[in-house]
């Protein structure tokens, strides 16, 4: 996953110091970004070009849209009780099986999905309630990880969930970031794809299901470059990358800075 920062770095030593370059290193994108990319472009930073090494799964490819974020997190109060009598409570946990019902059976199934799945989605990745077994739960909450398209409105998607729960349900909006669009026919894009005929590539724009520090720079109208090296299986045991991939990777990479820039 790494080997396009690698890659970059090589890059920079080989052009030598330049005002108009350079490498913005940063570790909290998996997080969020805020303190990292966001904060930078609050400091006023505002590249014409960037180069993301996030993306594509192909040196051939360029990303052309990202999905946008919108995490959840729903609530569930409930009545505590001993676990002997529970009659006598209102379990959350039980409450907010069906609010998760609900919200997931708002999104097409799997099996209905297109070919390419670029469609909303939503995955429950964390579950908390109770604090013991022999207790009804008065609290539980989950988190939902939901992905838009540009045919969603997350506004519209939050009000919708918010209108369909159940009386003792609350939900909260922990992350709203917006889709990222890089349009294919901007020139400076097509350079890049130049760059990638130049090393006997076929270039292939592409969409992506996660989120990338990509959705900082393009609401502000600065295109990114969406490619790495060719690899799979990020965040996985079986990660891997195609070692002469990484080689195409940097002379893509420093073809395009050749033709952009002039050096």
């Amino acid at each position: 996953m790494k080997s396009g920062t690698a890659v970059l770095l090589h890059l920079l030593a080989e052009i030598g110091p330049r005002p108009e370059i350079g490498l913005i290193l940063t570790t909290d994108e998996e997080t969020g970004g805020f303190n990292g990319t966001k904060f930078v472009l609050e400091q006023g930073i505002m590249p014409k070009v960037v180069i993301l090494p996030d993306g594509g799964k192909d040196w051939q490819n360029i990303v052309h849209k990202e999905k946008g974020v919108l995490w959840v997190k729903v609530v569930a109060q409930g009545k505590p009780a001993h676990g002997s009598v529970p009659w006598q409570g209102e379990n959350a946990i039980l409450k907010l099986n069906k609010a998760l019902e609900s919200i997931t059976s708002g999104f097409l199934p799997h099996a209905e999905h297109p070919d390419d799945h670029w469609v909303a989605t939503c995955n429950i990745g964390k579950i908390e309630g109770g604090t013991a077994s022999n207790k009804v739960a008065e609290t539980a909450s989950a988190v939902c990880d939901i992905r838009l398209t540009e045919n969603d409105n997350p506004d519209g998607v939050f009000e919708k969930l918010v209108s369909s729960m159940p009386e003792g349900i609350n939900l909260e909006k922990l992350l709203d970031e917006p889709l990222v669009f890089v349009p294919q026919d901007n020139p400076i894009i097509q350079v890049y794809a130049e760059a990638i005929k130049t090393q006997g590539g076929n270039p292939k724009f592409t969409l992506d299901y996660g989120s990338s520090d990509a959705r900082f720079f393009t609401p502000q109208n600065i295109p990114v470059i969406l490619s790495q090296p060719t690899g799979d299986g990020h965040h996985g045991i079986d990660e891997w990358v195609d070692i002469a991939s990484i080689q195409k990777y940097h002379d893509t990479v420093r073809e395009f800075i050749r033709l952009y820039a002039g050096f």
